[in-house]
């Protein structure tokens, strides 16, 4: 009995011990919401069945909050003003350790559609969190990507400057903290295949030294792309909640050009263009386009017109200063002749430059379209306007040389009919941005080639050629079939013989035969397949014999000009 008596109390103190051990087994989480899917701008929070935030907001956070670490941390959320937890959409089950801090970051889309990409609502979860540095006077700074279109993203920091803090954060992932001192920073931060972002990160006056903080990438890179949400920023969670703290940022867009070849000049069929004295665009055929190039802004930025397969800058026609703007995309038209014979009227060689050029529209539902005259010998001022949906006037008195302003238009399937200065109609031309697709594109549409190809020697006749972003070879805006020549005359004996044809086919076009300006061939799609100059045209009474080359067996379509407008005939290959 003695030595049980003796015992007692050592029993009574281990379960006291045991009871407060269990009792103590706890974790603290921070909350924060940073799903950016309208549909979830606020949120009801369930902690293990139990409402723990009613209505939270986008872009806020909870203090930590200390929570049993005795089983694991179920998370629901559910809309906001719900009844209860069986309302809740998403359940995240956290496992706990105890005495551990935590960080949950709700980030993702909940939507069906409407944003894109739409990686699944997901709530991220990191430890050891903090909610103090790890030395006085400084700030440790946790970083976590949860923009949903931004695949990856690395930052920098430049004041100081640091230098690179990390070179790639992909989407859903933390970069563990990182010490810095809490002092007036810059970031830097670069999206993959994206933007630059400057961002202002005053530490010292946001007062967040000694603290631990989250840095999160929030919003979308591309707001169109998805229902106009809300843009991209980099905003921080302080440890004691509230709304985050948005760090004030600005787009650095990088400075481009994109350049086209459009003298239609044969000795510039082909050129090299240098910038600087550096080959950036080797072999630049006529009516094609460079994508867009990024260059330095603070370079002086010279532009050389040589020869294709030129050995140096040295042999350049002509040198041009491209006048760039830092932070602004360019598009560069090259124009004008070279040669001292053979072009009527022989206008100097140039370099016509755009500046605040675009790559995309505002939104899919639209094109821009950017109009340029480049035809030496056509009408000193063109207009040009738009006759399927009956838009009207595009452009007005747009002189050689000139470009428009851009014009917004709806994605669909238009004509669009050019006039010289006296309001003369010249041509109308298809422009399938439908067909084609040319939803979300910004596009340079240029007057290209000769309206007198015999005083320019058998040049290229004058059209309306489409331009890229993604550079190549420019798209020929067609004239529409069965309009012009064949319509006005139906009866009078036009024909295409033979065919199927082999080597040549025989045009009989009647008086119009004299007149004859172009002939081109193009596949069922409208694809030019080859242009056969003026040269190579051989009128016979009426009866103009076309030579076809080497095209290949299949189905085509011959377009001829004359004086009274185009006609345009199908026909076949067979050999």
């Amino acid at each position: 009995m003695t030595r049980l008596g003796h015992s007692l109390p050592f029993l009574t103190a281990w379960f006291a011990l045991q009871a407060a051990s269990t009792s103590a087994q706890t974790a603290q989480v921070q909350l924060i919401h940073n799903c950016a899917d309208l549909a979830a701008s606020t949120v009801d929070v369930y902690l293990n069945g139990e409402l723990s935030q009613d209505n939270m907001a986008f872009r806020t956070a909870t203090p930590f909050i200390e929570v049993s670490a005795a089983s694991n941390l179920e998370v629901g959320f559910a809309p906001a003003n719900s009844s209860g937890p069986g309302d809740v959409i998403a359940s995240f089950e956290v496992v706990l350790s105890d005495g551990e801090q935590y960080v949950l970051v709700a980030s993702g889309i909940i939507s069906l559609g409407g944003y894109s990409p739409s990686p699944e609502f997901s709530l991220a979860v990191f430890s050891p969190a903090r909610q103090s540095s790890i030395a006085p006077g400084t700030t440790d700074v946790l970083i976590y990507n949860g923009s949903t279109d931004a695949a990856s993203f690395g930052l920098e920091e430049t004041a100081i400057p640091l230098g690179g803090l990390f070179g790639s954060l992909s989407y859903g992932e933390f970069l563990d903290y990182v010490n810095m001192p809490a002092n007036n920073l810059t970031f830097e931060l670069l999206v993959d295949g994206g933007p630059t972002y400057q961002f202002n990160a005053p530490f010292g006056s946001l007062g967040v030294a000694d603290l631990g903080v989250v840095l999160l990438g929030s919003g979308f890179v591309h707001p169109a792309m998805n229902s106009n949400g809300p843009e991209f920023g980099l905003w921080m969670a302080l440890p004691g909640g509230g709304e985050l703290v948005e760090l004030q940022g600005t787009v650095v867009l990088p400075t481009l050009v994109q350049l086209i070849n459009n003298s239609g000049d044969l000795a510039a069929t082909m050129v090299d263009v240098y910038l600087d004295g550096s080959l950036v665009a080797n072999d630049l055929d006529f009516r094609s386009a460079t994508s867009f190039l990024e260059i330095d802004p603070d370079a002086p930025n010279v532009i050389g017109v040589a020869p294709g397969n030129s050995t140096d800058v040295f042999d350049s026609f002509e040198l041009f200063p491209l006048g760039a703007v830092p932070g602004r995309a360019h598009v560069a038209v090259i124009n004008g002749t070279v040669s001292p014979t053979g072009y009527e009227p022989a206008t100097p060689l140039s370099l016509d430059v755009r500046t605040s050029a675009r790559q995309v529209s505002a939104s899919m539902a639209v094109v821009d379209v950017l109009f340029h005259h480049g035809s030496t010998d056509g009408p000193t001022l063109i207009d040009i306007s738009e006759e399927t949906a009956a838009l009207g006037t595009l452009v007005d008195d747009l002189g050689y040389g000139a470009f428009s302003s851009y014009v917004t238009l709806d994605v669909t399937d238009m004509t669009f009919l050019l006039r010289d200065g006296s309001g003369a109609e010249i041509d109308t031309y298809e422009a399938a941005a439908e067909t084609n697709h040319w939803e979300g594109l910004a596009v340079t549409v240029l007057a290209s080639g000769f309206e007198e190809p015999a005083a320019n020697s058998g040049g290229p006749r004058l059209g309306l050629w489409a331009a890229f972003p993604e550079g190549g070879d420019l798209i020929e805006l067609p004239e529409p079939l069965n309009v012009g020549l064949h319509a006005a005359r139906p009866n009078e004996g036009l024909a295409l013989w033979p065919n199927p044809a082999s080597s040549e086919v025989f045009l009989t076009m009647g008086e119009d035969a004299a007149d004859l300006r172009t002939a081109t061939v193009v596949d069922p799609a409208g694809r030019r397949v080859t242009e056969v100059p003026i040269s190579n045209l051989v009128n016979e009474g009426g009866r103009v014999r076309i030579p076809l080359g080497t095209l290949s067996n299949g189905a085509y379509i011959l377009r001829a000009t004359g004086g009274s407008g185009t006609i345009a005939v199908p026909f076949q290959v067979a050999r």
